[in-house]
């Protein structure tokens, strides 16, 4: 009851990037799940691109966003790296912002692979941050940076 009270409590627009910021975990979780990677990210872009069209003109910070899929994703069950920082392409976009979503990979002392996904917005990390500089940047086949 105490959390409902706070989520209502908060002002109109972060209602709604909480709510936005959960369904879209929500769908990218479920997407994850059934599509290939490359299809998804196909159907985010086209996300992006649509809603990029009805921004607000006061965007929101990389600072709200960040803290909206912190959040939400407290409440949406199976939430990954990958798919928060999927989340936080999309929303960052959306809201003006560059955005490039990386994925590195590294070992760790049992010499098992670990893969993590972060997001940043010129050059600054939105979500995903910690120690970063353990994992190698993976490449798509074309030489770019995921």
């Amino acid at each position: 009851m105490k959390r409902l009270y706070r989520f209502l409590s908060l002002p109109s627009r972060d209602r709604h990037l909480l709510i936005k910021a959960a369904l879209l975990l929500g769908v990218i979780r479920l997407g994850l799940w059934l599509l290939a990677f490359q299809t998804l990210q196909g159907l985010l872009l086209r996300i992006r691109w649509k809603s990029a069209r009805l921004r607000e003109a006061d965007p929101l910070s990389l600072e709200r966003i960040a803290w909206a899929i912190r959040v939400a994703g407290r409440y949406v069950p199976g939430v990954t790296c990958l798919i928060q920082a999927l989340a936080a392409q999309v929303l960052l976009e959306q809201e003006g912002h560059p955005a490039c979503l990386r994925i590195g990979v590294a070992k760790d002392k049992n010499g098992r692979l670990q893969a993590h996904a972060w997001t940043e917005s010129g050059g600054k990390v939105v979500v995903g941050g910690g120690n970063l500089s353990s994992y190698t940047l993976l490449s798509t086949p074309a030489g770019k940076k995921l």
